[in-house]
This record gives C-alpha cells, sequence and structure tokens, in this order.
C-alpha cells in the first residue's frame, strides 16, 4: 500500500495472528510478497525505504557496539615494568620514557655488550697464549659459553635468546660467566707479574750471587761476584730460546696458574 513516499507492508502471518485467522469474505487470494533482493526499491527515480527497515538499520550500530569485544590493553607498559623489575630499578621510571625508544636503546646496549664481551675473552684467551698457560677453556658436552666458542654476534644472540641450543648456558649465566671468567683473568694476571717478577729478581739478587761464591778476601770476592753474574745470566738465558723473556713467562705462568685456581 502507498502512502506519499512510503510503503507500508503488512504481513500475512502477523494479520493472521492478531485478526485470528480471519479469511476475506471476497475471496480474494493472497499475493506472496516479493523476495528481498537487498537493494532499495525505486519509485519514480528515487529510493524508497520502509519505515520499519529503517527503524532496524538504525538499531545495528548499537547492538553491534555492544557486542564487540572490550579492546584489550596495551602490553608495552607490562614489558616495560618486566625490564625495570629484572634490572632492579622501579618500574615507574621506564615509565616516562617512549617504549619504543627504550625497547631500542636496550637492543643497542645489549649487541655492544656481547661485541665487546666476546674481543675481552678472545683477548683473555690470547694472553693465555702467549704466557704459555696450561689453563686452556675447552668445550664440552654441556656449560658452554656461546661467548667463547661462537663466532658471530649475530649467532650468539640467538642462542642466547631466541633459539637455545643443547650444550650452551642460557643468556643470564653466558654473561655471568664471561665476566667472573675476566674479572678473575685481571687479577691472576697482575698477582702472576708481581711473582714472577719477584722471583726472577731473586734469581738475580746480590745475596743469591754471593751464595755461589767460595769463601775469599772481599777484593776477590768482588771479582768473583761479577764473574758469577754473568756466568748465571748466561746459564739462564741460553737455556731458553728468548733467553730472560722465556724465564719471565714462565715464572708467569706459574703463577698465574696458581692464582687462577683460587677464583
Amino acid at each position: 500500500m502507498l502512502i506519499g513516499r512510503y510503503v507500508i507492508v503488512v504481513s500475512i502471518d502477523e494479520e493472521r495472528a492478531t485478526a485470528g485467522h480471519l479469511q476475506a469474505s471476497q475471496n480474494s487470494t493472497p499475493r506472496e510478497m516479493p523476495v528481498a533482493t537487498g537493494r532499495p526499491l525505486e519509485f519514480g527515480g528515487g529510493a524508497l525505504f520502509e519505515p520499519a527497515q529503517q527503524r532496524s538499520a538504525q538499531r545495528v550500530p548499537a547492538s553491534a557496539s555492544s557486542a564487540s569485544p572490550t579492546p584489550l590493553p596495551s602490553t608495552r607498559d607490562e614489558v616495560l615494568r618486566e625490564i625495570a623489575i629484572g634490572a632492579g630499578i622501579s618500574p615507574e621510571l621506564l615509565q616516562l620514557r617512549d617504549p619504543h625508544e627504550v625497547a631500542a636503546e636496550i637492543g643497542a646496549v645489549l649487541r655492544a655488550v656481547v661485541e665487546e664481551l666476546t674481543l675481552l675473552l678472545k683477548a683473555r684467551a690470547a694472553a693465555k697464549t702467549l704466557a704459555k698457560s696450561t689453563q686452556r677453556t675447552m668445550i664440552s658436552a654441556a656449560d658452554n659459553n656461546p661467548l667463547k666458542f661462537v663466532p658471530g654476534t649475530d649467532d650468539i644472540l640467538e642462542i642466547m635468546f631466541a633459539r637455545r641450543r643443547a650444550g650452551y648456558l642460557d643468556a643470564r649465566r653466558s654473561i655471568e660467566d664471561a665476566f667472573r671468567d675476566l674479572k678473575t683473568h685481571e687479577f691472576a694476571t697482575y698477582a702472576a707479574m708481581q711473582a714472577a717478577l719477584s722471583r726472577l729478581l731473586d734469581d738475580l739478587s746480590p745475596e743469591a750471587i754471593s751464595r755461589k761464591l767460595p769463601p775469599t778476601s772481599f777484593t776477590s770476592k768482588k771479582s768473583q761476584a761479577w764473574d758469577a753474574y754473568v756466568a748465571t745470566w748466561r746459564t739462564m738465558e741460553e737455556a731458553h730460546e728468548n733467553g730472560m723473556l722465556d724465564i719471565f713467562l714462565a715464572y708467569f705462568s706459574e703463577a698465574y696458574a696458581k692464582a687462577d685456581k683460587q677464583k
């Protein structure tokens, strides 16, 4: 039924329900409603909207809005909080910074630490080789430090934080093990240098030389002392390829091994 610009549609089922299933006395045949095509009806070139459909369409956004799930809170604050707790500082401190800047800075610092630790461990190994130390770090079936045995920084970071491999320490233990070895190396180096130099000087001290001389007059004793000193020096030098340097390094190696065992 057309009233002005509106088309009023009356459902046959609703008509029967309200009228007690009345039938038309004029024996009129009910017409079947057209199947909705999903497009607005057109009349005279303009779109026509049924009021019932219009009200239904207006209710859809409210229904959809109420049914949509509540957005999950961002996890960036939680991540920064965990980083702060792990670092032993107040979680509120990192909340003042942009999370992306903090994450990028932490990543850059982490890579720098790994690279520099790797170089320091290589220098430590080279120093022990130079000193002819018998204490060498060898790869084993378990608890290997990737900072010592994995060649590239990318691979080290992957093993420590991404793809763990059997036989290697985790990230925290790798860092702690590296710093512990470097600290021990520093203490052992200086302790060994002092002990080695002291031992070498004792071997060449006047007291040590005079103990090798027979009792004699003062004048002849001075001459004999010098001769004994020269003979001692030459004996020590000739026994090693690099002379007194090799003797010092030999003493250093022994002292380093003793100091290294005290870690």
